[in-house]
């Protein structure tokens, strides 16, 4: 099970997570003979499942290990890059990608296992088996957390040491990065890290390294799941803040594309350190012409 869950890992991901991860065993999972439905090469009929119109977050090495693969994979994620969006220092993530159709994952591919980058899969792919028994999802959920964990801090040793191209570089620059982080990792040999908490750093995000923070924010409508009191969003389980109180949605509510952040906040039993959260997790973002209210 352990070479089903981090195989394919950079080996010092897998010296970081160690021989005792508490990884559920299930007779169930079984994603070469999926039985919730039967793809078809042109992607059209059937029921998707949720693993196949999901779009990972992969980080930056793992992007370049699929590069340096070659195959259909290198290739779907040659188009992901050349697309620019979702394109970014820590990793290639969703972007606008999702317009709120149903759409397959742009790694999907006919075959086993139904991925094109199966041995480079990021942290939410391996850990997430449709088929398994409720009395593992919560196992699978922390352990989904702690690969997030562990790949983010890979990811920002690769942009604190290396040249990061600027945003607005070509295609072939952000391919050439991408390959270097795989490359870099390959041999790097460093202290295993807190990987219950993913790392901080000012000024350094998925998709930029220096930006500030936007006077006027929107909501980008991530995935999110209810926990009694507290909301956790899907996309920052790499961040170091993933859960929230409910309070959170009605602030969401009061960012309209119009007022300050700071005004809408004044109003809320949260503070601006939350804001910064939201804002760094990608849960908020500015304003654009597309999201303004008409």
């Amino acid at each position: 099970m352990m070479d089903a869950v981090l195989g394919g890992y950079p080996a010092i991901l897998r010296r970081w997570l160690g021989d005792d991860l508490d990884l559920p065993s299930d007779p169930g999972v079984d994603c070469a003979g999926c039985s919730h439905a039967p793809w078809t090469d042109d992607l059209d009929g059937g029921v998707d499942p949720a693993c196949c119109n999901f779009h990972p977050r992969l980080p930056n090495y793992l992007v370049g290990q699929a590069l340096e693969r070659g195959g259909l994979g290198a290739r779907r994620v040659q188009d992901r890059i050349a697309s620019g969006d979702g394109v970014g220092v820590l990793w290639v993530e969703a972007g606008a990608w999702w317009d709120g159709v149903r759409t397959a994952c742009p790694y999907w591919a006919p075959g086993r296992f139904s991925c094109a980058i199966w041995g480079d899969r990021g942290a939410t792919c391996r850990a997430f088996y449709c088929l398994a028994s409720e009395g593992d999802l919560t196992r699978w959920w922390a352990l989904g957390v702690r690969l997030a964990h562990a790949e983010h801090h890979l990811a920002q040793r690769c942009a604190l040491d290396g040249l990061p191209p600027a945003e607005g570089t070509s295609a072939a620059e952000w391919e050439a990065w991408y390959r270097w982080c795989a490359r870099y990792v390959a041999d790097l040999d460093l202290p295993t890290p807190d990987l219950e908490e993913p790392p901080r750093q000012p000024g350094l995000t998925g998709r930029r390294r220096v930006e500030p923070m936007p006077e006027v924010l929107v909501p980008t409508a991530p995935p999110f799941v209810l926990q009694g009191e507290r909301v956790v969003f899907q996309v920052a389980a790499g961040w170091s803040r993933s859960e929230y109180p409910r309070a959170v949605f009605a602030l969401l509510a009061a960012f309209d594309g119009e007022r300050p952040w700071r005004e809408a906040l004044a109003g809320a039993d949260l503070d601006e350190a939350v804001v910064d959260d939201l804002f760094r997790a990608g849960i908020v973002g500015p304003a654009t012409p597309s999201t303004a209210p008409r």
